[in-house]
């Protein structure tokens, strides 16, 4: 196992507290996480100095957990290299995958609030139903009793985003030879 140690400090410029949350890196919960809940959150101008051991090696990522921060770009891949590496590979590929939405993030929270289904064009219809078409009743009445919508926030798609490979576009045309 290995038992070297990390040791990153975030500083944040922005105007508004920040936050990092990682995606399978085993790290201790005060360094991960929702500000206020598990985390202390990074505040406006402030740093964060993050310091744990690595036990581990892979490709992960991260993405901001303050606000509506991460579809405003705050995410990316950290990659823990072995210290001595099975088979040294010949070549090598981070692959981001992402979105972007051409509209303010806030913009489309505003709308999901204003209609849960704002962005869901494809709305299960009783015809559906009758068809055994997408949900049963029993699953549609439990979602009902929520009152929300059973894809969601899922619902913001291609509606308003685009999606990226490593921050390209579908005209990008983003190519790694292997």
């Amino acid at each position: 196992m290995l038992r070297q140690r990390l040791r990153l400090t975030v500083i944040n410029e922005l105007d508004e507290e920040t936050s990092l949350h990682w995606h399978g890196l085993l790290l201790p919960f005060h360094m991960d996480g929702v500000p206020g809940v598990s985390f202390p959150g990074i505040p406006p101008r402030g740093r964060f100095t993050y310091d744990f051991a690595i036990t581990q090696t892979g490709t992960y990522w991260y993405h901001s957990h303050s606000g509506l921060q991460e579809l405003m770009g705050a995410y990316g891949a950290i990659v823990i290299d072995p210290a001595v590496p099975a088979v040294p590979p010949m070549r090598e590929h981070v692959m981001l995958l992402s979105d972007h939405s051409f509209l303010h993030p806030a913009r489309i929270l505003r709308n999901l609030k204003a209609e849960g289904g704002y962005y869901n064009r494809q709305p299960q219809t009783l015809v559906d139903l009758l068809r055994g078409r997408g949900q049963g009743l029993r699953e549609r009445l439990e979602w009902a009793h929520m009152r929300m919508d059973p894809t969601d926030i899922a619902d913001v798609t291609g509606a308003v985003l685009h999606y990226l490979v490593n921050g390209c576009g579908a005209a990008s045309n983003w190519t790694g030879q292997f």
